[in-house]
């Protein structure tokens, strides 16, 4: 039986655990302008998966690009050529503005490093022309690391845009002296998703029916799943339809239609389009352990997790891939690893497999004691929805999570929005993950000498991952602290520059209190961030 993304270091929950093969880069490496080493991670899988050939040539492919990279910061200028002509590159580097818009910022003579082009037009389509207008955006979950929250028992917390439930997979519940003590936590989740309310809805009811973890986290994020779980979902499915319980009719269909079994091989043909990306791949060549980089790199192929041997997956995920007509955001679920999550010394996936089943735990007992509640709404809300706001307001949310709404949105109607919302004492927590774009400084396009900058960037780079002790805080990254691709390194280093030029601008003057919460110098270097720069977690209330 050949292993799948859980052997070795990921085996699923109670499967037994080889010792793993923590091998560094070593024996498996090119060393690149003398001292620098690059691990040949598409030989690696191709010994450990022989039949795996597109597997083999897709990372191969990637892997000779990545040489090429590293010979193109030589000459800046001819680097910068691959990326097609100045207009192209200035238009995704401002996010797609309108063209004039972008001129006029740039023009203008008073424009020093640091201001914010945050009063450009936000275009309809945020993801691309190439995804047709009549046609549902979707996620199926959370694209960043998020960050460990506290839940006192007895408050309601409100999440808008929740996707995937991370707030309370990461939350740490605590009890509290207080009126509201012994009183049950609640959780109330906007999401203009049909499809991310139903999957909370099948968790919630897998939940309260005291399923296993490894079952919860395999809907959860696993392209596909086992026998056991699919029967599990199924009756969570027809549990939760049974109560006749009134909610959204699209909501309905959805969980009606996915009662219906799956096959294992329906969930590989919509997999594979998300796996051709190279800043996907190229996070293999920052991972320090053969076993990491294998595991990895086999979940880029197969979208399994959390289960012993590949074998066992049977059933494709219904609610990730079979939903016709809609277009899947490429996703990844490495996307979510933060280097908060303790290490257990053996692999990345075993320390995040372990973590997660201890939450899925805790919440387990939680909603089977009946002290979590959960409720969600399929809703979208912008500053003209008086009515949903008022209904928020009138939960008496001690906490209210954002996402990243605001970043398709104007700073002034995410800030009336969030306050409208708000009684005494709320706490609004919120991530930016699309600052960058409208920061001046951010990106080494905004710069007249390109190479001198970017040699201050290298220097940077190495200097912070030093200094801040990279190495211990991040314990599976490579020692030098590489990243693929120059421009990735660029803009990670001249975001730490100017992230507090943002949040200066969004919240001070407009609110009563803010705090950025993460740690943007120690979180560009995380492997796994899909951001290049930091994403920037905040607080603030009113």
């Amino acid at each position: 039986t050949s292993a799948g993304v859980c052997a070795g270091s990921s085996a699923g929950v109670g499967a037994v655990m080889k010792k793993p093969d923590r091998s560094p880069i070593g024996s498996n490496a090119t060393h690149i302008g003398g001292t620098d080493t690059k691990p040949q991670y598409h030989k690696e899988y191709q010994r450990k998966y022989p039949k795996d050939t597109f597997g083999y040539y897709m990372l191969s492919d990637q892997w000779e690009e990545e040489l090429l990279d590293k010979m193109r910061e030589l000459n800046i200028y001819k680097c910068l050529k691959q990326y097609g002509p100045m207009s192209a590159m200035l238009a995704k580097r401002w996010y797609n503005a309108p063209p004039a818009e972008i001129s006029r910022f740039l023009q203008d003579k008073s424009r020093k490093l640091g201001d914010v082009f945050y009063k450009r037009t936000l275009l309809p389509n945020m993801y691309g022309s190439s995804v047709p207008q009549i046609v549902q955006i979707y996620n199926t979950m959370t694209n960043c690391p998020t960050t460990r929250t506290v839940m006192k028992k007895g408050k309601t917390y409100v999440g808008v845009g929740f996707v995937d439930l991370h707030q309370l997979l990461n939350a740490e519940f605590i009890d509290h002296d207080g009126e509201d003590k012994g009183k049950p936590t609640k959780f109330v989740g906007f999401e203009m998703s049909e499809i991310a309310v139903a999957r909370a809805i099948i968790v919630e009811e897998m939940l309260s029916t005291n399923c296993s973890p490894t079952s919860i986290l395999q809907v959860w994020y696993s392209s596909s799943w086992s026998q056991k779980t699919n029967k599990l979902f199924m009756s969570a499915c027809t549990s939760f339809l049974d109560k006749y319980i009134a909610i959204d009719l699209k909501v309905w269909q959805l969980i009606s239609w996915w009662r219906k079994e799956s096959d294992c091989k329906s969930s590989k043909p919509a997999w594979d389009p998300h796996l051709v990306q190279s800043k996907q791949i190229s996070r293999l060549c920052n991972l320090r352990y053969k076993i990491d980089r294998l595991d990895y790199a086999r979940y880029l192929q197969t979208g399994y997790l959390f289960g012993s041997t590949e074998d066992e997956f049977k059933h494709g995920n219904v609610t990730m891939y079979e939903r016709r007509g809609d277009y899947k955001i490429p996703e990844d679920f490495f996307d979510i690893v933060s280097s908060a999550i303790p290490h257990d010394g053996i692999s990345i996936m075993s320390s995040v497999t372990s973590y997660l089943t201890s939450q899925i735990q805790t919440l387990v007992q939680l909603v089977t004691s009946k002290d979590l509640h959960m409720k969600f709404r399929v809703a979208k809300l912008d500053v003209s929805n008086r009515a949903i706001l008022s209904e928020i307001r009138e939960l008496n949310p001690y906490s209210i999570d954002w996402s990243n709404v605001p970043d398709y949105m104007p700073r002034d109607d995410f800030l009336a929005m969030a306050k409208a919302c708000s009684i005494d004492g709320t706490s609004h927590t919120v991530h930016f993950m699309n600052w960058p774009t409208v920061v001046c400084g951010t990106s080494l396009l905004d710069y007249e000498n390109k190479q001198q900058m970017f040699n201050e960037i290298k220097s940077e780079w190495s200097d912070g991952f030093k200094r801040r002790d990279i190495p211990v805080k991040i314990p599976y990254i490579c020692r030098d602290g590489k990243r693929a691709n120059f421009m990735n390194k660029s803009d990670a280093v001249l975001g730490v520059r100017f992230y507090r030029h943002f949040t200066t601008y969004v919240f001070d003057e407009n609110v009563d209190h803010f705090v950025v919460t993460s740690d943007p110098a120690t979180d560009i270097y995380n492997p796994f961030l899909r951001t290049a720069s930091p994403v920037l977690f905040c607080t603030f209330n009113f």
